[in-house]
């Protein structure tokens, strides 16, 4: 299943670096990964990573802030790709 294939992939990545450590780590099948992510599951953490996507997402939001806020005709509808922009962002939240 999912975890067989996903416990064969991670193995395979490993196991050039630390042959022994992996062997040991994986002798009783895709159990370790199992149990990782069940820790991580039950205790509910997640791994954030620093995505480019979201230095866009404050660029284009500080650049349509400072033009709405200013006497520029295109200040209306900045103000409302704003206001879009935060609600998509806070949907996904």
């Amino acid at each position: 299943g999912v975890m067989h294939r996903a416990a064969s992939l991670l193995r395979a990545a490993l196991e050039p670096h630390a042959p022994a450590e992996v062997a040991v780590l994986f002798e009783s099948g895709p159990a370790l990964l199992s149990e990782l992510l069940g820790m991580f599951e039950y205790n509910n953490i997640d791994v954030e990573v620093p995505s480019p996507v979201g230095r866009l997402f404050l660029s284009r939001a500080s650049a349509l802030h400072a033009v709405a806020q200013s006497a520029s005709p295109d200040a209306p509808r900045a103000a409302a790709e704003l206001q879009l922009l935060e609600r998509l962002l806070r949907e996904k939240e």
